[in-house]
């Protein structure tokens, strides 16, 4: 029988690992040599982009046309209630997990104390769009998606929606398949960006923030690996195993192209495949998921969320005391200011703690390291809303108090494990700050 007969097919998570970590081995080994391999990198995640606004069009028309006044209603509320419920969880966590950074007798102060202008954004043009091309043009992903919403909205009254929501119905299967075809080219993308990110960091710039990384890092993979599948299987009867191994892929992709904007498609596929093995009713579940997906992107996630605990270090790192009173204000307006831009956001949180506004220098260098985890963190967000949220509107959830009462306790065991052996780390390798006054 022929050797092919024996061979097993790698799936396509296992093959973007290989990409991943043979694109960083070849970034170590060349150095700059490798780094027009960005160029494969960008074309790569171009692609994948090609198809994301126009799925978001045509699945939140789609989506809202299908449905009745009632069931919107329904839509809002539930939703709106899970999405709280995601936030109060992200928010307990961030501030947890800063509670392992050691005690400092003192620290470096970073001395400017001039804070930057921040960016002018056209709040009328990003939200409200007047031009739908140019806000397709210009990828104003918030503007597309209230037009979106409108549009569908205002087919729930049309006679003959039907016709026309079968159009787009065509229109969202076939994005998806180009979607598909383009993914398969993930390992490839992958080692290119890999390779290209391996040849060019520094490990200097790493060792200045430690403590930050180590802690982001950990929390992420607490939260990937426990915190987030366990609360979706605590509340739907989905088995745990089965519900990290759906969205696998579109968290590897997600991690390894640093864009949780990409896998908007693929994470919507999976979920109405996750229900769909589970006996949602598809006319129920794809309405509600072809909304929640695309329009949770324009909503703060944890990937964004994680700032904070950006925030409550540079706090740390210059030695600036924080009260509850603040830390209570940092979370509200620090939770709203998300809804912008991060690179208005954090400037606007340091001046409001009074740190040092240099300290945004450092937050830019980390965003090569953490940025990948926080758009893994922003996809599985997604997931987490799109799964309970279409439950909770379609009366499907699943609470018992036994399985809530074990996710909690296994949950508040792992984050104080994380904590205190976080703390242990760092007060036996993190060195003592510069004296006060140094850069």
């Amino acid at each position: 029988m022929p050797f092919a007969d024996y061979t097993i097919p790698m799936g396509l998570s296992t093959r973007i690992f290989i990409g991943l970590g043979a694109g960083i081995v070849t970034g170590l080994f060349f150095g700059e040599s490798v780094a027009q391999l960005k160029i494969v990198g960008d074309v790569f995640i171009q692609l994948l982009q090609m198809t994301v606004l126009p799925y978001i069009v045509v699945s939140l028309i789609a989506g809202f046309g299908r449905m009745d006044i009632a069931q919107t209603r329904t839509l809002v509320i539930r939703g709106s209630a899970v999405l709280a419920l995601i936030w109060l969880l992200a928010l307990l966590l961030i501030f947890v997990a800063a509670l392992a950074f050691p005690e400092l007798k003192s620290a470096s102060f970073f001395s400017s104390p001039n804070y930057p202008e921040a960016a002018t954004n056209d709040f009328l043009s990003r939200y409200v769009p007047a031009n739908i091309f140019y806000s397709l043009t210009n990828n104003l992903i918030p503007a597309v998606v209230l037009f979106s919403i409108l549009l569908g909205v205002s087919l729930i009254s049309v006679k003959e929606k039907d016709l026309v929501i079968s159009i787009f119905d065509g229109l969202s299967e076939a994005i998806g398949r180009i979607n598909g075809m383009i993914v398969q080219l993930t390992p490839i993308g992958i080692f290119a960006i890999a390779a290209a990110a391996a040849g060019t960091m520094t490990v200097e710039e790493l060792g200045r923030v430690q403590v930050y990384l180590v802690t982001y890092i950990a929390l992420s993979m607490l939260v990937t690996f426990w915190i987030f599948p366990g609360l979706v299987s605590a509340v739907s009867g989905i088995p745990y195993r089965e519900v990290l191994d759906t969205f696998k892929d579109a968290l590897v992709t997600a991690f390894a192209t640093g864009n949780q904007f990409v896998v908007l498609p693929l994470i919507a596929q999976n979920c109405k495949q996750l229900l769909a093995r589970h006996h949602i009713p598809e006319q129920e579940s794809s309405a509600a998921i072809d909304v929640i997906v695309p329009v949770s992107f324009n909503f703060p996630s944890l990937g964004k969320m994680l700032v904070l605990l950006f925030i409550l270090f540079a706090a740390w790192f210059t030695d600036t005391d924080i009260d509850a009173q603040e830390r209570l204000a940092l979370a509200f307006n620090g939770l709203f200011s998300l809804f912008g831009s991060i690179n208005v956001a954090v400037p606007y949180m340091l001046d409001m703690l009074h740190v040092p506004i240099d300290m945004f220098q450092l937050f830019m260098v980390t965003g090569v390291v953490v940025g990948r985890f926080g758009a893994m963190l922003a996809a599985l967000h997604i997931i987490v809303l799109s799964v309970i949220g279409t439950l909770a509107i379609c009366g499907k959830l699943q609470l018992s108090w036994s399985a809530t009462l074990r996710y909690l306790g296994i949950s508040a065991a792992a984050v104080l494990a994380m904590v205190l052996g976080l703390r242990g780390y760092f007060e036996l390798f993190v060195p003592a700050p510069p004296a006060h006054g140094a850069v």
